[in-house]
């Protein structure tokens, strides 16, 4: 595999990830990829390759196997550029060729950076997904990356408890729910419960009900108790900075509703 990312910064530290915006954005320029600069930074390439071994780990093989990856900060090259700029985000080029660009709003020396890299190695899974359970997924990912990497991701953690960035921090927070309920492999497994959004399947979602359908009684239960008590405020936050994911509730939370609000 490819990883373009030439070596000759200083080494970052990294400890919080903050707003990871413009995702569904990103996917429609990867063919200007060229005019933004590569991201420059000792060891990026190992980080990367760690991600993506990580990522078939826990989640399987991917939708798309990456042979190539493109690491590019989203600040056009030439200032006067008309080109978007400042978004974050996962781009398919060449779906044949497994050629991906990853967009960052971070630039390398920012405490950011590895931690947006990291939630965005996730999306090489499958591209095609705009999903709120995907985003909180790969959040999560992100913090298992940097821990085997040996990097601090609690001012990450402290962010989204004091309520920052509500779309990623309800999501990651129910996804940490779930694993507690259901393990790790069988959280990883929601990847596998996919269904196109459009014909032509260049956008995808999680089937929640597939994935549920899968878990024993109680686990089901449980799982869906969760997603219940998170749905309103993941709602919410999906409508006002991401309308364009996809957030399926569970049917069997409607038959359960008033259990479930005795709870």
């Amino acid at each position: 595999m490819t990883i373009h990312a030439r070596a000759n910064t200083a080494c970052v530290l990294l400890s919080v990830l903050l707003p990871l915006s413009f995702f569904a954005q990103a996917s429609g320029f990867a063919r200007n990829h060229q005019h933004y600069p590569a991201i420059e930074l000792p060891g990026v390439a190992t980080f990367v390759e760690h991600g993506i071994a990580l990522s078939t780990t826990l989640f399987g093989q991917p939708e798309i196997t990456a042979s190539e990856v493109d690491l590019r900060i989203s600040q056009p090259t030439n200032a006067n550029s008309k080109l978007p700029k400042g978004f974050t985000g996962t781009s398919l080029r060449d779906g044949e060729q497994g050629a991906f660009t990853i967009f960052l709003s971070r630039k390398p020396g920012s405490i950011a950076f590895l931690g947006q890299l990291a939630h965005e190695i996730a999306h090489l899974h499958n591209p095609h997904l705009y999903d709120v359970y995907v985003e909180g997924l790969n959040t999560l990912f992100a913090t298992k990356l940097l821990a085997s990497e040996g990097l601090d991701w609690s001012r990450w953690e402290k962010h989204f408890k004091r309520g920052g960035d509500p779309f990623y921090g309800e999501s990651y927070q129910l996804m940490v729910e779930l694993e507690t309920i259901v393990g790790e492999r069988k959280l990883g497994s929601l990847l596998q419960h996919t269904v196109n959004s459009n014909r032509s399947g260049s956008r995808m979602h999680i089937d929640i009900d597939s994935w549920l359908d899968t878990l024993e009684n109680e686990q089901r239960e449980n799982a869906t108790s969760a997603i219940y008590a998170r749905a309103e405020p993941m709602e919410q936050a999906r409508k006002a900075s991401r309308p364009y994911y996809a957030f399926h509730q569970p049917i069997i939370m409607h038959e359960l509703t008033p259990r479930l609000a005795e709870k």
